[in-house]
């Protein structure tokens, strides 16, 4: 599904597209593999703010929306980086900044087939976050980012995360009378 361009949507650009339009102009992390999704985030403005470790990255983010008081953004790689992710929003959770924590997960195609690095990640973030959702649809993870950035910013200050299948974000945009194919990855 090409635009007139000739360049495939992605849903890297669904999720940078969905930080934008909530007004993250930066995304606290280390990089890993999901390239896509810094293109997508470098093609939409927004910061890429590079930390020494998971860990790192939460207190930057935490520390951004105490003085903004506006949501921050932190991500964290499948496995050991969601583990770090999680382990570290304790203390936003405590001191309520709205943070918003995007994870990548194992590939649907390999998950419960002991992938290296795979680990059960909702029960490492369901005491730190109040709402979390997983992109099983490539069509609704713009929608899903968008969701848990409205939960963080309330006047609650909530708590979110969204976490994608490794591979998802590099797919083609899907819309919901399209069927997915069996090789899609989310």
């Amino acid at each position: 599904m090409a635009t007139a361009s000739g360049v495939v949507p992605r849903v890297a650009h669904d999720v940078a597209r969905a930080l934008k339009d909530s007004g993250v102009d930066r995304v606290f992390l280390i990089t890993g593999g999901d390239l896509w999704l810094w293109r997508a985030l470098r093609d939409h403005g927004i910061e890429m703010c590079l930390a020494r470790s998971g860990a790192a990255s939460v207190v930057m983010a935490d520390a951004y929306a105490r003085v903004t008081g506006r949501p921050a953004v932190v991500y964290g790689q499948w496995g050991p980086g969601a583990a770090n992710v999680a382990a570290a929003l304790a203390d936003a959770r405590w001191a309520h900044s709205p943070l918003v924590a995007l994870t990548s997960t194992v590939s649907t195609r390999v998950e419960y087939k002991y992938e290296y690095q795979e680990l059960d990640q909702p029960p490492m973030f369901q005491s730190v976050t109040k709402w979390q959702a997983r992109v099983t649809r490539a069509d609704r993870a713009g929608e899903l980012v968008a969701q848990a950035l409205r939960v963080a910013g309330s006047r609650h200050r909530w708590w979110g995360g969204v976490s994608f299948p490794s591979g998802c974000t590099a797919g083609p945009r899907r819309r919901s009378a399209t069927r997915a194919s069996s090789t899609s990855p989310c």
